[in-house]
């Protein structure tokens, strides 16, 4: 397996996290297999995480020995032709201002009145909406 790790995915730590299967092995990340001898083995060949940054969606799919992509660019119907996408990761995007919260709570809804005064955490927490969208997809090689 040969994989590719986008710079916004490295960033995240998913090759940190993710780096069980490649030497050197750390024995905290060591995850044993078993073989027909009962003999505790670890992958082979191990796997290969390409970090290399500036490298095009166009690159990467060309390169036949890239099975796996995590990828901060959307694939287009070219790239998906030939590759699946098995996942996508949502992520922070921008915050917005709910601005009919806001009103609700300032009574100026309907020039209703509220009758308590809210909590500087309802006022900031009730009014900002955090956004996500899809921001990383990862991407296997069809067969």
């Amino acid at each position: 397996m040969h994989v590719h790790i986008s710079n916004l995915a490295a960033q995240t730590g998913a090759s940190l996290f993710l780096q069980s299967n490649a030497p050197p092995f750390p024995d905290y990340l060591r995850i044993p297999t078993v073989n027909s001898s009962n003999v505790h083995t670890f992958p082979s060949p191990p796997w290969i995480y390409d970090k290399t940054e500036h490298l095009t969606i166009p690159t990467l799919t060309s390169t036949k020995s890239i099975t796996h992509i995590i990828t901060e660019e959307r694939p287009d119907e070219e790239v998906e032709r030939h590759w699946e996408v098995v996942a996508g990761v949502a992520a922070f995007d921008k915050w917005v201002v709910d601005w009919r919260m806001l009103q609700q709570l300032f009574g100026r809804d309907n020039n209703e009145k509220v009758e308590t005064k809210p909590t500087v955490e309802e006022r900031v927490l009730g009014v900002l909406k955090m956004v996500k969208k899809e921001k990383l997809w990862v991407l296997q090689r069809k067969s």
